[in-house]
């Protein structure tokens, strides 16, 4: 599948290249340097791939055990020791310094390592979580065409990180229709009780935005739960899916009334998003304005409603003397978006 050779590109070795795109040295090249070694990486390609492998997983080293023998007063007094102690350190920070420098890589070739993704999966199954953070940062570069690995990997019992799994997914650009076999599988995790898988489960759903009519009751019944952080991310995830998130208006105008207010702002956002159903998401939006609560992100879901939500007229009105230029533009945008003929001039000023 893969070179055994290191290869070389213009009379350099690909570690030579991967030295140049090290942490440390950011601030040290120019940007000849850099752009020169990420054309260098680019043309090895694949050939290429079979080492960034290997260096992004670094060293799994016994570092723990190896410092409390160094500081030990006995081991101390054997300077032999001391000094293989000391090797071995220098050899994982310059195991370390390569890993980052391959994830560096791997993020220039994109699309070209997709052939990498499985032993990527494979190596994210360890349990450093340095390696974890610099593999999924890899695979996340390297876009859609990773996703049928992911999915895969989901119905292999050997991953118990279907969590890290299920994030990346929704971290992949332009995976379009593509993400609809996954989507059975994400309403299961949203419902399955385990707090990081049913929160990136929702939050997944909601980026990629397909299959709504299984993905939208899923998040409707996580409105109702009493993890706050999940009630939050599903009522995000609702927006994102737009007028075909308009079942969820009901519940998401009662979630307007939770004691959290990231709830209320993100329950806001969602029916401005949506913008549908205006008798039952207008009103308490601008109930919100009257209150003077979450201002800004109450005006701004009224604008969404467009001309529908002619009756928050008033109160947006008023809102454009509000102290906060945030909360001012915002109206102004939102009376825009009525229709309501308001002087230019007095929105002019009152924003400034």
């Amino acid at each position: 599948m893969f070179a055994h050779r290191e290869p070389h590109y213009q009379g350099k070795s690909l570690g030579t290249w991967l030295d140049v795109l090290a942490f440390d040295r950011r601030t040290t090249n120019t940007k000849e340097e850099t752009l020169q070694a990420q054309e260098a990486i680019k043309a090895m390609g694949a050939a290429s791939i079979p080492f960034l492998l290997r260096a992004i997983e670094g060293q799994q080293s016994g570092f723990r055990l190896e410092m409390f023998v160094y500081r030990h007063p006995y081991v101390q007094r054997w300077s032999s020791i001391r000094s293989f102690l000391t090797w071995q350190e220098k050899r994982r920070m310059e195991s370390e310094r390569r890993a980052g420098s391959a994830e560096r890589a791997f993020r220039v070739l994109g699309p070209t390592a997709k052939e990498a993704v499985p032993e990527l999966l494979k190596i994210i199954r360890k349990p450093n979580i340095f390696t974890s953070f610099r593999v999924q940062r890899a695979i996340i570069a390297i876009g859609k065409d990773a996703f049928p690995d992911l999915l895969r990997a989901l119905d292999n019992p050997g991953y118990s990180n279907q969590a890290t799994i299920v994030e990346m997914m929704g971290e992949l650009k332009g995976v379009g229709t593509n993400a609809i076999p996954a989507v059975p599988k994400l309403v299961r995790y949203v419902e399955s009780g385990q707090i990081d898988l049913s929160r990136n489960a929702a939050r997944t759903l909601g980026r990629l935005g397909v299959s709504p009519e299984l993905a939208v009751p899923a998040l409707m019944r996580a409105l109702e739960s009493k993890d706050t952080l999940l009630v939050r991310t599903a009522a995000e995830a609702l927006g994102n899916f737009g007028p075909a998130a308009e079942s969820a208006v009901p519940m998401l105008a009662a979630a307007l009334q939770n004691s959290d207010g990231f709830v209320q702002e993100a329950s806001a956002q969602a029916l401005g998003k949506i913008g549908r159903n205006p008798s039952v998401g207008v009103p308490p939006l601008i109930t919100l304005l009257k209150q003077k609560q979450h201002t800004r992100f109450a005006a701004e879901a009224l604008g969404g409603f467009g001309g529908s939500a002619s009756e928050a007229v008033p109160e947006l009105t008023a809102a454009l003397n509000d102290p906060d230029h945030m909360v001012r533009a915002a109206a102004e945008k939102a009376l825009a978006r009525i229709g309501s003929n308001q002087p230019s001039d007095i929105a002019t000023q009152t924003t400034r």
